[in-house]
Parts: C-alpha cells; structure tokens; sequence
C-alpha cells in the first residue's frame, strides 16, 4: 500500500476517534447544564475543563475576549480556526475519505461526505440555541456510530482495516489520558463535578466501570482506565490492540525500521503491568499519567515515522 493512502485511512480513523469522543464530551456537558440550572456562571468551571480536553486554554483566549458557554460552543464546533473543532475534524475526515474511496467501502464515504455537506450548508449564526447544538451533536453521533458499524461490518481484515484500527488505539489512548490528566490537575482544587466519576462519563466507560467495581474514587478510576485490559477505552486495551494489527501488517516478521516503534510499545505495556496507582501519592500520579500521555503523543510520531506517513497535520496541545 502506499505510506499516501496508509496515511490518509490513519489520520482518517484519528479525526473519525477525535471527533466521536468530543462529540460525545461535549454533549454530556451539555446534558448535564440543562438538566440543573443551565446558568453560563455556574458552569464555566466545568467548561474549563471540556476545554482543556477538546481544545486548548491558550488558543481560545487569544481568539475570544471572555468566558462565556456561548464562546465555548462556538470555539468547539464551529470555529474554523480550532483544528480539534468538530467543523475542522468532520471536514478531515471527509477529504481523507475522499483521497481513500477505491479503498475503503462506498457507504463510509457516503457517511460522512453526507454529514459534510448537510453541515455546509447550515447557517452557522453567531447567535444559536441549545436546541440547534443538540440536533448538531445528536447528527454527528449517528455518523460516528453508522461509520464504525459500516467498518466493522464491511471491509476486508486487510491492510487498510488496520491502519484505520491503529489510528484509532492511538487516538483513543491520548484521550483517555488527557481526560485522566485533566481530572488530577483539578483534583485538589475541588472544581465541581470533575470527580471520578466524572471522568468514566467522559471516556463513555461509567457503566462497564459500575459492574465491575463497587467503590468509585480516584484510584480505583486510573487502575481502571490504565491497566483493564477489557475496557475498550482504557490504556491497556488500546496498546495491545495496536500491537495485534501491527503484527498482522508486518505477518509476525521482524523488521528493523519498526524497532523504535516496537520498544515504544514495549516500554509502554511495562509501564501498565509495573504501576501500582494505589501506592502512590496525588503529585506521583500526575507524574506517571503525564508520562503515559507523553508517551501516547509520541507513539503516532513513532508510528508515522516507521511506516513513512505524513506527520503534517496537527494533534494534540499538552497542556
């Protein structure tokens, strides 16, 4: 296949990831505001921390004057100018599709060619309800979800299935690190809601989490997130799915230009099987989920550079 092609159906399935996860965090906030008060002031603390996981702080306050859920929606949806808005991901995702038809299946791209233009053509008005967004989100969350059935379902277990599956272990291992990084930073200083609980709402894991456990705190939540190799969202599952594809890709040979690629992977599953979360003080686990996150942020550079795709296009601010 060609690293053009592999690297677009990569980045393809990490904008697809990027844009199912904000969706989805976004919404949940959203859900929640309505369902109390629906006050801006009461909720901007809480906003924080939405945008500290979709976007970034240092960006939003040199475009826009306050904070306000009004500035917030718009930097995260429509803003143009935020490469991690859902306007900029779903238009990602539809000219990478567009650059990879002969190779994945014709109703994928249909999907979000479709989503693309019926959004084209909204009137994206600066002044906007709570209504219209919802609509907005509930319309993204269908075509993420068609998407991921239309993949699963139809395309052949080859070479293009996997680059889109690695795109999407790494994309969501580097989510649920930034949500876990997001949730010790503010942890002491009590911000409502960015609980633990708070962060299995965010990485759409509260009920697997609720059946398996009885306690929720901090320390039980990272365990979880980091080392349960049966949840679809956590650390572990993302790492060592990644490395089963890999392993398809190169059929089980030993190649050297994937050695950094492999001790990246290697140096990552050591750390999950040695971290003892429940040991360690409150400033020891901002260090090691730092860590982790680092080490996702660099494992799609290691990825890209091993399999020579384009490394152009922007990821994630660490905060």
């Amino acid at each position: 296949m060609l690293s053009r092609v592999a690297g677009s159906l990569f980045w393809m399935a990490r904008y697809s990831e990027r844009t199912a996860a904000n969706t989805h965090i976004i919404h949940t906030q959203f859900v929640q505001m309505l369902e109390e008060s629906g006050l801006d002031t009461t909720y901007l603390e809480d906003w924080t921390v939405i945008l500290n996981v979709c976007g970034s702080s240092k960006e939003f306050f040199d475009t826009y004057d306050k904070l306000s859920v009004r500035n917030l929606s718009h930097y995260l949806l429509y803003s143009k100018e935020n490469f991690n808005s859902l306007i900029h991901t779903i238009s990602s995702i539809r000219e990478n599709a567009r650059m990879t038809r002969d190779i994945i299946p014709h109703a994928l791209w249909e999907e979000w060619n479709g989503l693309y233009l019926s959004l084209k053509d909204d009137p994206q008005s600066p002044i906007f309800s709570l209504l219209e967004i919802n609509r907005f989100l509930e319309k993204i969350n269908h075509t993420s979800l068609t998407s991921t059935g239309i993949i699963n379902t139809l395309m052949s277990r080859d070479e293009g299935y996997h680059f889109l599956k690695i795109g999407r272990w790494i994309e969501r291992a580097e989510k649920t690190m930034i949500i876990l990084n997001e949730l010790l930073q503010k942890k002491e200083h009590e911000i409502r809601k960015c609980t633990a609980t708070y962060s299995l709402q965010l990485t759409q894991t509260l009920e697997d989490f609720s059946k398996k456990h009885r306690i929720c705190n901090t320390d039980s939540v990272l365990n979880y997130l980091i080392k349960d190799a049966t949840c679809t969202h956590s650390l572990s599952y993302c790492i060592q799915h990644m490395k089963q594809s890999i392993s398809v890709l190169e059929q089980n040979n030993n190649n050297c230009r994937l050695s950094p690629l492999l001790q990246e992977l290697q140096a990552i599953r050591q750390a999950i099987s040695s971290v003892d979360i429940a040991t360690m003080s409150i400033e020891q686990q901002k260090i090691c989920i730092g860590s982790f996150l680092t080490h996702c942020i660099m494992l799609g550079s290691v990825f890209s550079k091993a399999y020579y795709l384009d490394e152009s296009f922007p990821t994630y601010e660490f905060q």
